[in-house]
């Protein structure tokens, strides 16, 4: 690892994969959110924030429809006829 940058507070190292080692000036390393506000600080890291998806098409619709007009329900499907039971007696005699 090879020194990237000194303070008075901690040193930066470079190591050789490219990735950043934070230690105090006690030697002892500095990890997460810590970490990656100094990486920030010195602009060796960029902060990308993830995409927010926009709502598609049938979530707007949704959400059209829930502002107080009335969806029309969807028509209920019919009940399958029962059968009489004609044909697992057939089956069973066999």
């Amino acid at each position: 690892m090879k020194v990237k940058m000194e303070t008075d507070e901690y040193t930066i190292y470079e190591r050789r994969d490219g990735r950043f080692a934070v230690q105090d000036d006690e030697g002892k390393p500095i990890n997460g959110a810590q970490k990656i506000e100094i990486l920030l600080t010195h602009e060796l890291i960029l902060a990308v924030l993830p995409k927010v998806e926009e709502p598609s098409d049938e979530a707007a619709s949704v959400e059209s429809t829930s502002d107080g007009a009335e969806a029309e329900p969807e028509p209920e499907a019919e009940p399958e006829p029962e059968d009489s039971g004609d044909e697992q007696s057939a089956e069973d005699d066999k």
